[in-house]
This record gives structure tokens, C-alpha cells and sequence, in this order.
């Protein structure tokens, strides 16, 4: 354990030389509901404060301690929206630097081979901020289309019913009371509300809760 915390002192020292502010270290950053999951190492993006690299430091290499550290790092990329982040294993060794770095990629999930995973460089900060930063920002602009284009097609289907009703109603064929066209409203408003982030009704302004934001370290 001793030698994990001089590995991550020397990890942070070698970040640092790769541009990496120390306010974007988070140690032990808590993932998952009630931070049930626990990174090594969190890389933590300036504006959002969310992780974009994720380190799990172990001892000794072996076949065993990187498959249990590839283990570790996909429970914890699963708690996150964006699945993209870089994953990286960090172990002890002799030598200078005190450690060597392999990158896990996230849709690897074999173990077999694998501990012939040649070591590799971090990028520097601001090629790591950049990269990751076009990776959310796509995750939730097809996020955003999703919704809106559901949004459409609710509403469109909304606007058939309420213009078949009317039809009806001026064909004579159906007749439509004050109280069901009420009743229509209030239905066609519950549909809807789930895109609305705040609703005014009655002169009473209402706005939905937003996700509990994760702790911070």
C-alpha cells in the first residue's frame, strides 16, 4: 500500500510536467450511486468537473492484478454518461519514472494476452481536455436529437388526435362538451410535460428537479 501512494506522488508529479493543473486531481473520486465505486485517480475537466481519464494504480504486474485492474476501471466507466474516457492501469517498477502506464480501452473486455500491453505516454493536458471535450459534446448533442425528434413525433401524433376530434365534432358525428375538451388538455399537458423543465399553471410557476449532482472531492 505504501508503494501505491509513492507511485501515485510520482504520478502526479509526471501529470504535472504534462501540463495537468493540480485542481484537476481528484483522489479516491467517489462513482456510481452513493459512491459505491472509487477511483485511484480521477482527471476532472476544468468547467464540468466531470472525470475525463480515470488511473487505477496496483503493485506488482501480473496476469491477475491487471485483469482485476481492467475489472475495476469497467465498473467504473459503466456509472459514466460519456463511455469514451481514456482508462489507464498504473504499475509499481523499478526505475525512472517509479511506474509504467498501460491504457485499457473501454470495449475491451478480454483478459487472456493481455499483460504483454506494451506501456504507453500520457497526452499532454490540453490534447486530453480537447479530445474529451468533442467526445461529451457529440454524446449529448445525438442526446438532445433524440429527444427532440420523440418530442416531434408525440406532438405530431397529439395534433392528428385533437384534428380527428375536431373533424368529428363539425361533421356532427361527435359531440365534445366543456369538460372533455378540459379533460383533453390537461392530458395532452401531462404527455408533454416530461420535455418541459419548467411549467407555469394558474399564475404558479413550477420547475423539475434537476439529477442530484455528484460530490466532488
Amino acid at each position: 500500500m505504501e508503494l501505491e501512494k509513492d507511485t501515485l506522488t510520482a504520478l502526479l508529479s509526471y501529470l504535472q510536467e504534462h501540463g495537468y493543473p493540480p485542481e484537476v486531481f481528484a483522489i479516491e473520486f467517489p462513482l456510481g450511486k452513493k459512491g459505491k465505486y472509487r477511483a485511484d485517480l480521477a482527471i476532472l475537466d476544468l468547467d464540468s468537473k466531470e472525470p475525463i481519464a480515470l488511473f487505477e494504480i496496483k503493485q506488482q504486474r501480473t496476469f491477475q492484478t491487471e485483469a482485476l485492474g481492467r475489472h475495476q476501471l469497467q465498473s467504473l466507466l459503466s456509472t459514466l454518461e460519456v463511455k469514451t474516457i481514456p482508462l489507464y492501469l498504473v504499475f509499481v517498477k523499478q526505475g525512472t519514472p517509479p511506474f509504467e502506464i498501460i491504457r485499457v480501452l473501454p470495449e475491451d473486455h478480454k483478459t487472456e494476452s493481455q499483460v504483454e500491453t506494451p506501456p504507453v505516454e500520457i497526452p499532454d493536458f490540453e490534447i486530453l481536455t480537447y479530445n474529451e471535450r468533442n467526445q461529451a459534446f457529440h454524446v449529448k448533442k445525438k442526446t438532445r436529437k433524440k429527444q427532440v425528434d420523440r418530442f416531434f413525433a408525440v406532438s405530431m401524433i397529439l395534433a392528428s388526435f385533437v384534428l380527428a376530434l375536431l373533424i368529428a365534432d363539425l361533421s356532427g358525428r361527435l359531440s365534445i362538451s366543456a369538460i372533455q375538451v378540459t379533460i383533453m388538455v390537461l392530458f395532452i399537458g401531462l404527455v408533454l410535460i416530461p420535455w418541459a423543465s419548467r411549467i407555469k399553471f394558474a399564475g404558479i410557476e413550477f420547475e423539475r428537479l434537476k439529477k442530484e449532482e455528484r460530490p466532488k472531492n
